[in-house]
């Protein structure tokens, strides 16, 4: 209760309390206003859907893969017969011609080792390589190096031996990288059997060209410009053709590992 003395005086005063406690009352309060704004926030974040520029198909990544690993290997045999030219002019300027099995060695490695690099660099994109893995690519390079090597000097002479080394090169950087990926990917072994058939094609068909350019052009050439030629034209489509099967291949087996 209030006492007389408190009570307002006439109704002039009564008239400004009440419009004082109407304005308090119409005050905006900033406890509304806070959960909206959290609700709008999350709402906005759960519903905003992906942008369609990042979204990215196996199909798409695989095809681009298949075209990398086509080019990656044209560009690496052509360095790799870049350099074995000057390698061989190099050396038979400075040695003579025979050089025996060290130099059907050396001419492999250089050879080979620029494609191996390409391929590596496009395969670890999909592929996980470790140091194990290394270390059976060196094993199986350096014995496809030896063995094809003296295998070819003694099937086909002292000639068969500069064949030779680079053949067992291919074939044993190839069985390493198959174990390599079959340790990532299952039931590999049908696709590695086709391949490894693809790739010896491929030399067969390389050495029909090369071969075939070589007697083409012995009357008309040199015959160190004749062997050159030849031996980079019988190379570089052995290694084309050999791209596009193994490209193929491993652009199915690594369909399989996507899905």
């Amino acid at each position: 209760m209030r006492s007389p003395s408190q009570r307002p005086g006439n109704t002039e005063e009564i008239l400004q309390g009440l419009s004082q406690i109407k304005q308090i009352s119409s005050l905006p309060t900033s406890q509304k206003t806070i959960p909206v704004s959290i609700n709008k926030v999350s709402n906005s974040t759960v519903i905003s859907p992906p942008q369609p520029n990042q979204i990215e198909t196996p199909s798409t990544i695989n095809a681009g893969f298949f075209y990398q690993w086509v080019l990656s290997n044209i560009v690496g045999i052509g360095i790799g017969v870049f350099l074995r030219t000057i390698f061989n002019g190099a050396v038979y300027s400075i040695f003579g011609a025979n050089l025996g099995s060290r130099y059907a060695m050396l001419a492999a490695i250089i050879t080979w080792v620029p494609v191996d690099i390409m391929q590596w660099l496009v395969l670890k994109q999909r592929i996980k390589f470790n140091l194990w893995s290394f270390i059976e690519t060196l094993f199986a390079f350096l014995a496809g190096l030896f063995i094809g090597t003296f295998s070819g000097r003694f099937l086909l002479g002292s000639g068969g031996q500069l064949v030779g080394a680079l053949v067992g090169v291919i074939a044993g950087t190839s069985i390493a990288k198959w174990l390599t990926i079959r340790r990532q990917i299952k039931k590999t072994l049908i696709w590695f059997l086709v391949s490894l058939i693809g790739l010896f094609i491929s030399i067969l068909f390389g050495s029909i060209i090369g071969v075939t350019v070589y007697f083409l052009l012995n009357q008309a050439w040199n015959q160190n410009a004749t062997l050159t030629v030849s031996f980079a034209l019988g190379v570089g489509s052995a290694t084309i053709l050999s791209s596009l099967i193994t490209g193929g291949i491993l652009l199915r087996l690594l369909r399989r590992l996507d899905n």
